[in-house]
């Protein structure tokens, strides 16, 4: 019964994802490195010392590769909410029925150690938004993304031995827009008492808009007016002539579809008096989404050690795991821990934190950015086994690119006899 229920959920979860995946166009990856007339394969905005040999300077690859690997981390900053239930059942041996477990009503980004109970069924749908505003504290109005010694590149071509232009400089800046809208569906499934196996399908809308400005300035002054001899010019779009010779372009673009496809599994394996423990293990399937942000490259693997305990009024839990992936996205340290409120039984307080520490990062993706959260959210149980949460993210610090508020809501069902399949 357990097996065929796990079928039918991937198959209902592979045909949708299937269905939502959109024409392939130009991804929005191939957009930001098109900028200025480049390409991934290096050329770009060309530059010139009249009479002597152009130079192409590849800079939209380099904005590419820096939103590329700014926008990894951030990912990870919008989870998708736990799939675990937020009720949970067992088995009355005097009353030969299952009863609702008397708890919290649990957290909604971290995980708790206990299970729904044998073939209970969970169904549930979240919402997330989240509008970037800053980047390592930096309104991504002006988001900085290289400032590149041009003039000393071009004085080593042929024909290019003019004065005045070695310490020349490109400079590029990106006025960046861009936000993104995350539906999840989740199916979580207790195959025995300690054992629940899960499935979500995010589905993403991605906005993104650009404004970029590649500026050559002269910062000792040394080189000619405009169009002078031994001034650099640049050839490529938009190009303007004020004291700076200055090119500008830019695009206003949106994608939708399935992010990677999540499969989940828990085990509770441990319980005492003091402290109850769960091994948690989360595989995502790639689905096409990661030239649009969508999702990451390829398959990743996430093991996570669960920490908590149901008492009357507090309930703690922490969370401890490591995201494993490929050297084209970022492996992570992720933890959490927080609390569950309980203030009256149909309403639940939900305080976390919430970390995730770069790795393993390659090297053309920049920097570690190290992303840490706090949440607070509440949970309503308004009529029999339905629960609604509302949450709010907000960071502790700013490495990397940032959201000031992630909001999320979530609708869950669990059924309360067991599922028939």
């Amino acid at each position: 019964m357990a097996v065929g229920c796990w079928r039918q959920l991937a198959g209902v979860a592979l045909v949708t994802a299937l269905l939502v995946t959109p024409a392939r166009g130009e991804s929005l990856k191939q957009q930001l490195s098109g900028l200025f007339g480049g390409n991934q394969s290096g050329s770009g905005l060309a530059v010139n010392v009249v009479g002597g040999q152009p130079f192409p300077l590849p800079l939209g690859a380099e904005v590419s590769s820096a939103i590329t690997g700014a926008l990894i981390s951030a990912r990870s900053s919008l989870p998708i909410a736990s799939g675990s239930g937020g009720f949970s059942y067992e088995y009355d041996a005097d009353l030969d029925l299952f009863t609702r477990v008397e708890q919290s009503l649990g957290p909604l980004f971290t995980e708790r150690a206990v299970t729904l109970g044998k073939d209970r069924l969970a169904i549930s749908a979240s919402y997330s938004y989240a509008g970037f505003n800053t980047f390592n504290g930096q309104d991504i109005s002006n988001f900085p993304v290289a400032d590149v010694s041009i003039g000393q590149e071009l004085v080593t071509q042929p024909g290019n031995s003019l004065p005045g232009i070695a310490d020349d400089i490109i400079d590029t800046s990106l006025d960046l827009g861009l936000s993104l809208n995350v539906l999840s569906f989740f199916a979580t499934y207790g195959v025995t008492d300690r054992l629940d196996v899960g499935i979500a399908l995010p589905l993403v809308w991605v906005h993104m808009s650009t404004a970029a400005v590649a500026r050559v300035s002269d910062p000792r002054g040394d080189s000619g007016p405009p169009f002078a001899l031994n001034r650099l010019q640049l050839i490529g779009t938009t190009v303007s002539a004020t004291n700076d010779q200055v090119a500008t372009d830019g695009f206003d673009s949106t994608s939708f579809g399935p992010s990677d496809l999540y499969l989940r599994a828990k085990y509770r394996f441990y319980e005492s008096e003091y402290v109850d423990a769960a091994g948690v293990l989360t595989v995502t399937l790639p689905t096409g989404g990661a030239d649009d942000f969508r999702g990451f490259e390829d398959p990743t693997g996430t093991p996570l050690l669960v920490l908590s305990k149901n008492l009357p009024f507090l309930s703690p839990h922490v969370n401890l795991g490591y995201a494993i992936r490929s050297s084209q996205d970022i492996s992570q340290f992720v933890w959490g821990a927080g609390a569950d409120l309980t203030l009256f039984p149909w309403l639940t307080g939900i305080v976390d934190f919430i970390g995730f520490n770069d790795t393993v990062r390659a090297s053309d993706l920049g920097p570690d950015q190290n992303i840490y959260q706090y949440s607070l959210g509440v949970k309503v149980n308004p009529w029999r086994d339905l629960i609604w949460a509302v949450n709010f993210q907000m960071p502790l610090n700013r490495d990397g690119l940032r959201a000031d508020v992630i909001y999320t809501t979530q609708l869950q069902y669990t059924f309360s006899t067991p599922a028939v399949f």
